[in-house]
C-alpha cells in the first residue's frame, strides 16, 4: 500500500469512528427517552412518543453542546501554553547550542515542506523519555516540543522524521479534532456529574414528612440513572476517541513520509523510542497523551484506552508490510 493510500485509509476510518461517536450520543438520548417516557398513559400514541423523544433529544443535545463549548473554550489556549504547562523552555531562533540549532533547522525545513508557518519550538529539559508533540488549534498558534531525551538521542534524519510527524498533525487538523472530541466527552461526562449531584443531594435530605421519603427515593433513583447513563456514555466515547487518535497517528506517520521522502528516518526514530521508553514525568502527561508521538503514561487501562497504535504496527505499515 502506498503512503497516499495509507493516508486515505486513515481518513476513511476516522470518518467512520466520528459517525460512531455521533451514534453514541444518539444512544444516550434513546436511553433517556426509554426511562422518562410516560408509558401506559391513557390515549398515548406514537406521535406522542416522537414528540417526547424530540424534546428529550433537543434538551440533551443543548446541554451536551453548552458543556462542550465551555470545555472547548478552556482548551483554546495556544501551543506555547501547553508546552509551558509541561515545563517546556522556548528555543530562541538565534540559539547557538548545537542540538537546539539542529532542531530549529529541522523545524524550519519541515515548515517549508508542509507549507505551514514556523511554530514556536520548545524542549522539555526535565524529561529523559523520548517523546514529542505538537499543540495549538491553528497553525498560527501552534508549538512543537520535544523532550531532552529525544533531542539528544536521535540523529538528524530521525529527528526530521519525528518533527515531520508533528507537522502532519498540524496540517491535518488533528489538534482541532482532538479538542472537539475532548469537549464532546466533557459534555457527556456532565450528564453523569449531574446524576451524581442528585444522588448526593438525596443522601443529604432530611425528610420532615412521610411524603418527603418518596421524593428522596425518586431523586436518588433519578440521580443513579443519570450517573449510569453519563458514565457509561463517557466510557463508550473514550473508547471511540482512542480509536480515532490511533487512526490519526497512522495518518501522521504516512504524511510525515510525504514531507521527508525518507521513511527510514521515522522508522529508525520509532525503534529508538520503543527501545528507550517514551514515558513523561510531568503530572500533566495524561492530559496531553493524545498529542504525543508515543504513549506518555502507562496505567492499568492504558491498553484499553491507548491513543497510539503499537510501535511495531506503525513500523510495519511504514515499511509496506
Amino acid at each position: 500500500m502506498s503512503y497516499i493510500e495509507l493516508q486515505e485509509a486513515a481518513r476513511r476510518n476516522t470518518r467512520r469512528l466520528v459517525l460512531l461517536l455521533s451514534g453514541a450520543v444518539t444512544l444516550i438520548v434513546l436511553e433517556l427517552f426509554l426511562i422518562l417516557r410516560p408509558s401506559g398513559s391513557p390515549g398515548w400514541t406514537l406521535a406522542d412518543d416522537v414528540e417526547v423523544f424530540l424534546e428529550i433529544g433537543a434538551f440533551t443535545l443543548v446541554f451536551i453542546g453548552l458543556c462542550a463549548l465551555y470545555k472547548a473554550y478552556r482548551l483554546s489556549g495556544g501551543g506555547p501554553a501547553v508546552a509551558e504547562m509541561l515545563g517546556g523552555r522556548a528555543i530562541p531562533a538565534d540559539t547557538t547550542y548545537t542540538a537546539e540549532r539542529k532542531l530549529r533547522n529541522v523545524v524550519e525545513e519541515m515548515a517549508i515542506a508542509s507549507g505551514l508557518p514556523v511554530p514556536a519550538v520548545y524542549v522539555l529539559d526535565h524529561e529523559e523519555g523520548m517523546n514529542a508533540f505538537a499543540a495549538g488549534l491553528t497553525p498560527e498558534n501552534a508549538a512543537v516540543a520535544v523532550t531532552r531525551g529525544l533531542l539528544l538521542g536521535l540523529d538528524r534524519d530521525e529527528l526530521q522524521g519525528v518533527v515531520a510527524h508533528e507537522f502532519a498533525h498540524i496540517r491535518n487538523g488533528d489538534m482541532r479534532l482532538d479538542t472537539r472530541l475532548l469537549a464532546l466527552q466533557f459534555g457527556i461526562l456532565a450528564i453523569g456529574m449531574v446524576g451524581l449531584g442528585l444522588v448526593l443531594a438525596a443522601a443529604h435530605m432530611r425528610p420532615r414528612r412521610k411524603e418527603d421519603n418518596g421524593v428522596q427515593i425518586a431523586l436518588g433513583l433519578a440521580g443513579l440513572v443519570l450517573a449510569a447513563i453519563g458514565f457509561l456514555g463517557i466510557l463508550k466515547a473514550r473508547l471511540i476517541q482512542s480509536a480515532v487518535s490511533r487512526q490519526r497517528e497512522f495518518l501522521a506517520d504516512a504524511s510525515a513520509v510525504e514531507f521527508t521522502r525518507n521513511p527510514d528516518g521515522l522508522v529508525s526514530a520509532l525503534r529508538k523510542i520503543g527501545a528507550g521508553g517514551s514515558q513523561l514525568q510531568s503530572a500533566h502527561a495524561s492530559e496531553v497523551g493524545h498529542l504525543l508521538i508515543a504513549e506518555g503514561k502507562r496505567s492499568f487501562f492504558s491498553r484499553l484506552f491507548a491513543t497510539h497504535p503499537p510501535i511495531e504496527e506503525r513500523i510495519r505499515r511504514l515499511q509496506g508490510r
